[in-house]
């Protein structure tokens, strides 16, 4: 491919190597960041918060009390991302901190924070309708339960990335 001056360009494309699009950690990712752009634009939008506030909202949602440790690891988003999604949400008004002991504080949905979260998640269910529309029923299961298998093989790949690195803690 030649630049704007001419001159054949050595950038890579993945249409150049074939083997590229059979890495399922290609697909994965990609998946990954265009859904959480989309929700992150559309739940900015209209709802003024991001995609980390709505993942912190949703996962208290079940889970009231929790620390930012606890929705870190639940979630695999770095515990300083949490934090600053729980500041938010709180200057918000949507959450609440309360001290569970002397060192850990619970995050805990206001009541307007359960109005938002009720309000968001018909739309985050017909967003993953929408993308899996493509799918029976069976693949859906399907592609459910792989998902799960793969992500059972995360503390394995954890500890052998970690191994690979000298000095190096498993996250």
């Amino acid at each position: 491919m030649a630049n704007n001056r001419g001159r054949k360009s050595e950038c890579f494309s993945e249409t150049d190597d074939p083997v590229f699009s059979e890495f399922a950690s290609y697909f994965i990712n990609l998946i990954s960041n265009k859904l959480s752009r989309g929700s992150s634009r559309v739940y900015l939008n209209l709802f003024d918060i991001g995609i980390i506030e709505w993942r912190t909202l949703s996962y208290l949602g079940g889970r009231p009390r929790s620390t930012a440790m606890q929705i870190s690891t639940a979630l695999g988003l770095d515990k300083a991302a949490i934090s600053r999604a729980a500041r938010t949400l709180e200057e918000k008004g949507l959450l609440c901190v309360e001290p569970l002991d002397r060192r850990r504080m619970g995050l805990k949905q206001t009541s307007k924070g359960v109005a938002l979260y009720r309000k968001i998640l018909p739309l985050a269910i017909a967003r993953q309708k929408l993308l899996l529309s493509g799918l029976t029923r069976e693949e859906n299961e399907l592609l459910l339960s792989l998902l799960k298998k793969v992500k059972g093989q995360l503390d394995s790949l954890s500890e052998h990335d970690a191994s690979l690195l000298p000095n190096s803690k498993t996250q």
